[in-house]
């Protein structure tokens, strides 16, 4: 069965439930947009330990690395801007 049938499913039923949505200052991950660290269009996610060389340490609900400004390009360490 594709991801996307579950996925589908699971989100109609988690809201029949009543389960909580997750609480943080990124919990919908609306700060990841415009976050210097923020993975390639085609690719989401997190691109932090490509740029710094160490791991992030955090959750992306309660993310504490975020740095607002343009996307930085390859892995262009953050001390060489």
């Amino acid at each position: 069965m594709p991801y996307g049938t579950i996925y589908h499913y699971y989100q109609k039923y988690k809201n029949k439930t009543g389960d909580e949505e997750p609480e943080g200052k990124n919990a919908g991950r609306k700060l990841c947009r415009t976050c210097i660290y923020r993975g390639r269009p085609h690719k989401n996610g997190c691109d932090y330990i490509d740029h710094t060389g160490k791991r992030r340490g955090c959750s992306v609900d309660d993310c504490d690395k975020y740095e607002r400004g343009e996307r930085l390009e390859g892995t262009q360490k953050v001390s060489e801007l």
